[in-house]
């Protein structure tokens, strides 16, 4: 893979990586200031969180590595 390319997908995948905790935090901020809705929202902050380390567990261009998956999911 060229350089420049290599750099885009570096850039690509920080930026979802930025997007997954905004999204956490603003659901946090929600459930914070809608106490009825609260474990609905924290559920779905879980549910972010475990997209985000599922997807820090993947190697660019060559997928999730099976071992890591199973190693955070034994670890909590």
């Amino acid at each position: 893979m060229r350089s420049d390319e290599t750099e885009l997908l570096r850039e690509l995948r920080h930026q979802i990586r930025n997007s997954l905790q905004g999204i956490a935090g603003l659901l946090a901020l929600r459930a914070a200031r809608h106490p009825e809705a609260a474990d609905v929202l924290r559920s779905a902050q879980n549910q972010i969180h475990a997209i985000a380390q599922v997807y820090a567990l993947q190697v660019p261009g060559r997928g999730l590595r099976l071992s890591a998956l199973v190693g955070a999911i034994a670890n909590g």
